[in-house]
């Protein structure tokens, strides 16, 4: 298996111009940072790297909240003439049961669960959750007005895809707060589109979190964030990275000519690519593939009685 890890030192000047979504790029597991745990394992073909951010000072050397982030490394997702589309949906489920155990939440009929996919699908980079979100199973409305659909036993599914502020003029954290407490919501799945910080990443790593999601984090746009303390009920987050920051590419090919010492007018080429963001150019093939990957892993695991 192809080693996915970056290998490198922490420095303000790393932190600097480094942007990514993906806990298990903020520290290489190389690197023994206090506060900051790796476990890498394999599941079946693919390779998976568990990072648990446990302190203080593990939240602020890698920027991200504490809690457990499961990245799934599969870079057959962004070659899609290679992609075993059921095998990684597979994976992807067994590891949203597990975690979905692990967070303490168990699934019965009688279970709520708003599924929330951010992004605008106007934007191919942006449009993973909204698309996703056209695939997925809504049985809340069915169970409702239905007696026979709730004998089948499967839990109340409910699919919101708000948008963005600059479409609704309303956060997406509150269109979601809202519509969790008008379905009764004991459990929230965000979906989005990431920023990854190394291209071997990119459109390759399926991340799963507890700490929540903040929209836009990423490329610097900050938004309400999606987390159990701001929505009252466990956040479950599912992300797949689909840009990268010019600033981070051109660093990275730095670091890996070994040019550590940069000049004035290298570090005036980093900072002014600090807001520039750029994605594969399949963008739109990719996007189709990963949410029909993340759609069939969701319903799967919730919805596997409506498949028998």
């Amino acid at each position: 298996m192809k080693n996915s890890q970056t290998k490198n030192n922490i420095s303000t000047k790393k932190l600097l111009y480094l942007h990514t979504d993906l806990a298990c790029e903020c520290i290489p597991a190389s690197q023994n940072a206090e506060g900051v745990c790796h476990k890498q394992f394999n599941l079946g073909e693919y390779e998976v790297c568990e990072t648990e951010i446990t302190s203080d000072n593990g939240e602020k050397i890698t920027g991200r909240k504490k809690g457990k982030y499961i990245s799934l490394f599969c870079p057959s997702l962004s070659l899609t003439q290679n992609l075993c589309a059921h095998e990684l949906s597979d994976a992807l489920k067994t590891l949203i049961c597990n975690f979905t155990d692990y967070m303490g939440f168990d699934i019965t009929p009688s279970s709520s669960i708003l599924i929330a996919a951010l992004g605008n699908r106007f934007i191919t980079s942006d449009a993973i959750g909204p698309r996703t979100a056209d695939k997925l199973l809504a049985t809340h409305q069915l169970k409702l007005e239905n007696k026979s659909f709730s004998r089948l036993g499967v839990p109340s599914i409910a699919v919101i895809a708000p948008g963005v502020a600059s479409q609704t003029g309303i956060d997406a954290a509150h269109i979601i707060k809202a519509a969790a407490k008008s379905v009764k919501a004991d459990f929230i799945i965000a979906i989005d589109a990431l920023a990854a910080r190394s291209t071997e990443r990119l459109c390759a790593t399926i991340q799963l979190s507890d700490g929540g999601i903040h929209p836009g984090s990423g490329i610097g746009n900050h938004r309400s964030p999606i987390t159990k303390e701001s929505m009252g009920i466990p956040v479950m987050a599912l992300g797949i990275p689909t840009v990268i920051s010019s600033s981070t590419l051109i660093f990275d090919a730095l670091e890996k000519a070994k040019l550590d010492d940069f000049s004035p007018e290298l570090e005036a080429i980093l900072e002014n690519g600090k807001g520039f963001f750029v994605s594969p150019g399949d963008s739109d093939t990719f996007c189709e593939d990963a949410s029909d990957v993340l759609s069939d892993a969701i319903n799967q695991a919730f919805l596997s009685k409506l498949y028998m």
